[in-house]
């Protein structure tokens, strides 16, 4: 049997759906339903229960697909292997973050990156949702908050500040806060998570001390860079992370009510992060994409 097929074979496992494997090869769902059937024949075993719905391992498609799994991604890992050593990432760099950051703070820096390696095609995939790396091919994830999903790799890449915003026009209309539990009078605009929309904090300045301030919010919106947005335009206070609000912040555009507290949504993690695959060994495109935005976010703090 041909490497090729037991690729189909663990796609298929991964994403429990002959059709959905066939549009990720864009080739037809009988194409990828005669490859397993070459396995089952050559092995003598049937591997699948297929019904309408859904694809099921039998018990000996379990021990056989155990057997299988590390030696196919050893094989892929080889050769990612000897492009890492002759210094030229080749194939496709699938990575994936939030509209928002993915906008901002990745897009801008993916041109020239490209430039760097011609042989590389990176896919930016742009989403708020939890896409599963495996199934999905995904080579990394930049990721805001704790991990899902235990058996992946995390590491740290950059630590958001939240400042908590609004437009001089707004503060001009509606007057300044003076302190953060004057924000219930306020048109607070919110993002639709149960730990965003509900509770602001802030740590006092001078003893740590937590203050927890509800909120009822008038607008609630699922995209950072539309809160933005909103905001600048006069519609309300905002609580958004510093890499999505600096630039507003440097034009004037939008204000710092509190400087001089810390703020953060309840339970909201400041750690942005990059998320891949639990290997021993990681690819070298996915080292190289770290290490230049690394370097990039280096580089733009210290201008």
């Amino acid at each position: 049997m041909e490497i090729a097929q037991l690729k189909i074979l663990l796609a298929v496992v991964r994403q429990k759906n002959f059709s959905a494997v066939a549009r990720q090869r864009n080739v037809s769902p009988s194409s990828i339903s005669r490859s397993i059937t070459a396995i089952e024949q050559e092995l003598g075993v049937r591997l699948l229960q297929r019904t309408t719905r859904n694809v099921v391992l039998t018990e000996a498609g379990l021990r056989y697909v155990e057997r299988i799994e590390s030696l196919v991604d050893e094989l892929d890992l080889a050769k990612e292997a000897i492009q890492e050593n002759a210094q030229l990432p080749r194939g496709t760099l699938r990575i994936t973050a939030s509209p928002s950051f993915g906008t901002v703070y990745i897009a801008p820096l993916l041109s020239e990156f490209s430039n760097q390696y011609p042989d590389l095609i990176v896919d930016l995939h742009l989403t708020d949702k939890r896409v599963d790396l495996l199934t999905e091919n995904i080579d990394l994830a930049i990721r805001q908050g704790p991990l899902d999903d235990s058996s992946l790799i995390a590491e740290r890449f950059l630590t958001a500040r939240y400042r908590v915003c609004a437009s001089p026009q707004y503060l001009a209309q509606s007057g300044t806060p003076a302190k953060p539990q004057d924000l219930t009078q306020h048109r607070c605009l919110t993002f639709p998570l149960a730990e965003f929309n509900t509770c602001w904090n802030f740590r006092h300045p001078d003893n740590n001390k937590i203050i927890p301030v509800n909120l009822t919010s008038p607008l609630c919106i699922n995209n950072g860079m539309a809160l933005l947005a909103c905001a600048i335009n006069g519609g309300g206070i905002v609580l958004l992370s510093d890499w999505l609000i600096q630039n507003a912040l440097n034009a004037g555009s939008l204000v710092d009510i509190f400087p001089q507290y810390d703020s953060f949504a309840t339970n909201l993690e400041a750690n942005i992060s990059f998320i891949y695959p639990s290997r021993t060994f990681v690819p070298a495109k996915v080292k190289i994409v770290m290490a230049y935005l690394r370097q990039s976010a280096t580089a733009q703090t210290n201008t």
